[in-house]
């Protein structure tokens, strides 16, 4: 549709052809009511596509990665295995635990045995042995309260390393794509992944968002919910559907030119 002049000068709506020399191009009424901001230009916001999660996977401190099931591209699953920590440290450890622990029990024993001893000598003692027994007690009471405070020191220690040997395997925690995997040993900590300290870096897949950059000028002309088109760089006639979910104004970027939301 277009627009022409009647006989009259009075502005009429007709059809016309394109090669009409009274023809006037104008834009589609859904550009102009829809998408524009009624003057017939569609603002378009530049952006990249990145996934909806990802997942850094950190080493834990002191310790060391035995073995790595995984590398740069695989595809993972949630509960997978990506790599596990040596334990032979934690396994001498825990021995090492066991064996203090055993000791704690030991000197409970011993100490409980003597202030039962010096109990009974006490019954029977004279006024000044009787002191020095009183003494002998109160220490053997102390040397109780020292080793078993000793001893559920080394239960915790115990269950703790039992727990970091039981769970010496990592898993995936969701599905993915392995996007990178970082030399353990490399105590630099430089990593090519944007300087991150992560050992392994998953993307999960299935869900993708767009996120660009606004300037203050156009900033008030997007509210979150509002649909959007996503047009593909490689091919202009390739169209995706959505909503903006999110505008943070919080984080803002700068350049020479303006300021960027």
């Amino acid at each position: 549709y277009v627009w022409s002049r009647s006989a009259q000068g009075a502005a009429a709506k007709e059809r016309v052809s394109s090669d009409s020399e009274e023809a006037v191009y104008v834009d589609s009424v859904s550009m102009l009511a829809g998408l524009g901001s009624g003057t017939g230009q569609i603002q378009r916001y530049g952006g990249v596509v990145e996934p909806q999660n990802t997942w850094e996977v950190k080493l834990e401190n002191e310790r060391t990665v035995k073995e790595c099931y995984v590398k740069e591209g695989d595809e993972v699953k949630t509960g997978q295995e990506l790599f596990a920590y040596d334990t032979t440290d934690d396994e001498d450890k825990l021995a090492q635990a066991e064996i203090d622990l055993e000791r704690c029990q030991n000197d409970i024993e011993v100490a409980q045995s003597s202030k039962a001893q010096y109990e009974k000598e006490s019954q029977n003692a004279s006024e000044d042995e009787r002191l020095q027994i009183t003494n002998s007690i109160l220490q053997a009471e102390n040397q109780i309260k020292q080793s078993e405070y000793e001893y559920k020191s080394k239960e915790l220690e115990i269950e703790q390393l039992k727990a970091r040997i039981a769970d010496a395997t990592v898993t995936s925690e969701l599905d993915g794509v392995v996007k990178s995997v970082q030399d353990p040993n490399d105590s630099s900590n430089e990593y090519s992944d944007s300087s991150s300290d992560a050992y392994i870096t998953i993307l999960e897949v299935g869900g993708y968002r767009v996120k660009g950059t606004v300037n203050e000028q156009n900033v008030d002309q997007v509210t979150e919910g509002m649909e959007m088109i996503v047009y593909s760089r490689v091919d202009p006639t390739v169209t995706w559907n959505g909503i903006i979910s999110e505008i943070n104004l919080d984080k803002g970027e700068s350049s020479s030119a303006d300021s960027y939301y």
